[in-house]
């Protein structure tokens, strides 16, 4: 019994204590999530005092920050306005420096070629001829064959025959300037402005320094003589005959005597350097002289040159031997009608023709092809004679097609030694010539009048009116003593020795006697002419 007693206590005892403990523990666990809960809310609080310290730090981070952005904006603003202000005055800068440049260098230009010009001038003014054999030629011309010519009045075209002696005159100053002309075969480069003369005597010019001035405003404004030369040489000559070494000025002189480059001088430089002469390696044809003379047709930026542009080109192209005519194929396209009125002008009879066709490049094959035809039939209708027509490329230095006759094989042909002087002793045979027949002329028709008149006088006594005292008497011998011949026998035999001593000065100059033949109009002969 007291052992079950005790264990029934026992029991009790266990079951008080186990109910106390699930008490126990029912209390921890209502503590603990009161716990848990107040722990829990303490964070949250926390948490949420946290996040709203951290908005509004944030707002204050936020405000600072737009602050600052704000401030940096407009710092960037200012800084770009700033940038922009500093590269503008930059640029203007650097704008008005190159202008700076610009006209510091057109005036270091202008100078040099102020400079250039009054050394050129005082040159061509001071420079006398090297050699006087042309004195004797001078002074029978300007003095004696003058006064005979002012005292002769039968020859109508008397100013073309004082043309042609004054244009021997040049040859000859030429000749006693550059020795080496002796034996060329000139040949005169024409053509209208633009057309490629210049250009076309550059393509046969062998060393690349030497080049006459090219363009499209017109460039040659003084006649230039081109021929073989072994070394390189520049001469001007002046108005005496004096000349100028122009290799000694500038080694680039002739590349600058454009029209603009003359005038602006202020005046014609022609009047004091009517010519130049270059000499330069042209070996392929060392027997040619080339002529590249100014544009014969008037351009509005040529001023007041043009017309002395067209005689200058007239004169010096009908005193060469042949004439390469020049067309620019980037203009017309054909030969234009101011070519063919200007060819129609020019003494071309005993002269030599080819025509060339220049910048043929610009042309395609075909094209070439019809102008070639046109212009051929276009010189035909207009019965000017000529050995042949090439398209030519100046820039190519190529022929690129022909009719009749090859541009090459025509300069082949020609380039031979020739006589200048016999040339020239032809010229002055033709103003004799000229001068004989006009009175020659003369004195027939006073001698055939004056017959007529005395045949008057004998029909008169036939019909018995020989009183000689009669008026009709009187104006019959006054008619006579007008048609009387005396004074053009007289200039005939004066013709003579000025012709004579105008002969003698050529071969002096040259050192030689010419052998021309010549046969002079005699009076039967010029009888037979006008008396049929």
């Amino acid at each position: 019994y007291f052992g079950t007693t005790r264990r029934y206590k026992m029991l009790e005892n266990i079951s008080n204590i186990k109910t106390k403990i699930e008490e126990l523990s029912s209390f921890f666990g209502f503590f603990r999530k009161n716990l848990i809960k107040q722990t829990l809310y303490r964070d949250i609080e926390y948490v949420e005092k946290f996040h709203e310290n951290t908005l509004n730090e944030f707002e204050v981070l936020k405000k600072t920050f737009n602050s600052l952005e704000k401030e940096y904006k407009n710092y960037q603003l200012n800084s770009e306005s700033k940038i922009d202000k500093i590269t503008t005055l930059y640029d203007n800068l650097q704008n008005s420096f190159n202008n700076l440049k610009d006209e510091l260098d057109e005036l270091d230009r202008n100078h040099k070629n102020l400079l250039l010009k009054d050394r050129l001038i005082t040159k061509l003014l001071s420079s006398i001829p090297l050699k006087n054999e042309l004195e004797e030629f001078k002074h029978n011309l300007n003095k004696d064959f003058y006064k005979f010519a002012n005292h002769e009045e039968t020859l109508a075209n008397e100013a073309e025959a004082i043309l042609k002696l004054q244009s021997i005159e040049k040859e000859l100053e030429l000749i006693t300037i550059y020795p080496n002309l002796y034996q060329k075969s000139v040949i005169a480069i024409g053509g209208g402005f633009s057309s490629g003369k210049s250009s076309f005597i550059n393509s046969l010019i062998i060393d690349k320094k030497v080049k006459l001035p090219e363009g499209i405003n017109p460039t040659t404004a003084i006649p230039t003589y081109v021929m073989h030369k072994k070394d390189n040489e520049f001469i001007a000559c002046n108005h005496n005959g004096g000349i100028v070494d122009l290799l000694q000025l500038d080694e680039k002189f002739h590349e600058k005597l454009s029209h603009d480059f003359i005038k602006s001088f202020g005046f014609n430089l022609k009047h004091i350097m009517p010519f130049m002469i270059i000499g330069t390696d042209l070996k392929k044809y060392e027997h040619l002289c080339f002529i590249d003379t100014p544009g014969y047709n008037p351009a509005s930026s040529s001023g007041s040159y043009s017309y002395e542009d067209m005689s200058t080109s007239k004169e010096f192209i009908e005193n060469a031997q042949a004439l390469l005519w020049v067309v620019g194929l980037d203009s017309n396209g054909t030969i234009s009608k101011s070519d063919l009125e200007f060819l129609n002008k020019l003494e071309l009879k005993d002269k030599r023709l080819f025509i060339v066709l220049n910048k043929a490049d610009v042309k395609t094959e075909f094209d070439i092809k019809d102008i070639l035809s046109d212009v051929d039939n276009i010189l035909d209708s207009h019965f000017i004679d000529y050995i042949g027509i090439s398209a030519y490329s100046s820039l190519n230095k190529k022929e690129v097609a022909y009719i009749h006759k090859s541009l090459f094989d025509f300069l082949d042909e020609i380039n031979k030694a020739s006589s200048i002087h016999n040339n020239l002793i032809k010229k002055l045979y033709e103003v004799d010539g000229m001068y004989r027949e006009s009175i020659l002329k003369d004195i027939v028709n006073k001698e055939t009048i004056s017959t007529t008149l005395k045949s008057l006088s004998l029909d008169l006594l036939q019909e018995g009116l020989d009183d000689f005292s009669k008026p009709f008497y009187k104006r019959l011998d006054k008619l006579k003593d007008l048609f009387n011949t005396d004074g053009q026998e007289e200039n005939l035999n004066q013709l003579d020795i000025e012709i004579d001593k105008l002969k003698k000065a050529i071969d002096k100059v040259f050192k030689k006697d010419s052998n021309i033949s010549y046969i002079k109009m005699s009076k039967d002969m010029a009888i037979e002419k006008y008396c049929k």
